[in-house]
């Protein structure tokens, strides 16, 4: 029998995607209980309908609301975690099938599936381990490379759902899956103690999956139904109106991950990596 699956949503100001995502749901797994946990937007909480609404009186971090999201899931009595951003899409359904290969696969901790955009390319779903480039790539201003982790080959073109499927089928991630679209077993989360809560927004989905394989979880990308990650949640550091907070919580969160995870000399490249990629973004900017 496949174990239950159950969703959270962590919202900040998304008012405008997230009606998008509960419809999805709404569609193709209706039965799958949700819990949408608003981080004190600005403007008030979104409108949810039905599902459990909780509202932090401050905002807390990314990480804090889902912790906060999951412990209300254990009233469902769930025993798998989707950790979804309001811009995600479901095109079927991908949590049910993502359950029954939790089932299946004893030893997997963290998982995600197949990611594509609205016009049907690929998506990564996931990231290699080398987190210095990730720092680099992002604090630069680019877009990732739309890379195949296996074969480490650039695919551009689109792709069908059942290709995504197939393409990425029961991938080991040595790195980290994105965490917009992160499903968790319920007692690896506890294992670890959930997120860190001493990142805010960024890194604590790469923190989460080195701490799962250090203690000797699988940390994969299953073959399911791909998720369309509509990109409208919280935008990118590449934009024109980033602001400042946003690019401290980035380099926050690089470096707690260097301090936990990497050996002297590796932070340092780290931060070598965030100080280059932030006059790489200026210089950008000026043309």
């Amino acid at each position: 029998m496949a174990r239950r699956i159950g969703v959270v949503v962590v919202t900040h100001e998304s008012g405008a995607v997230v009606g998008d995502l509960l419809d999805s749901l709404a569609a193709h797994e209706p039965d799958v209980p949700v819990v949408v946990v608003d981080d004190a937007s600005p403007s008030g909480p979104p409108d949810v309908g039905d599902h459990q609404l909780i509202v932090a009186s401050s905002a807390r971090g990314y990480a804090a609301s889902c912790n906060a999201g999951v412990e209300a899931l254990r009233e469902h009595g769930v025993s798998v975690v989707a950790l979804l951003n309001p811009d995600v899409r479901l095109q079927g359904p991908s949590l049910t099938e993502l359950a029954r290969m939790f089932a299946e696969r004893r030893r997997v901790g963290i998982a995600t599936g197949p990611l594509l955009d609205p016009d049907g390319e690929r998506l990564p779903s996931a990231w290699g381990p080398t987190s210095i480039r990730r720092a680099l790539t992002f604090a630069a201003g680019y877009e990732p490379v739309r890379l195949r982790a296996a074969a480490g080959a650039v695919l551009r073109a689109r792709s069908t759902i059942a290709e995504a499927s197939r393409q990425l089928d029961d991938m080991r991630v040595e790195g980290h899956v994105i965490g917009g679209t992160m499903i968790v077993r319920l007692s690896c989360w506890d294992e670890l103690g959930g997120l860190d809560e001493d990142f805010y927004l960024y890194w604590e989905d790469a923190d989460i999956c080195y701490r799962a394989r250090e203690a000797g979880w699988e940390v994969r990308i299953l073959p399911c139904t791909p998720f369309c990650h509509a990109d409208g949640s919280t935008g990118t550091l590449s934009d024109e109106d980033v602001t400042d907070d946003r690019w401290s919580w980035f380099v926050a969160g690089a470096t707690r991950f260097g301090q936990k995870h990497l050996v002297p000399g590796q932070a340092k490249q780290l931060e070598a990596a965030l100080r280059l990629g932030r006059r790489l973004h200026h210089l950008r900017q000026r043309g």
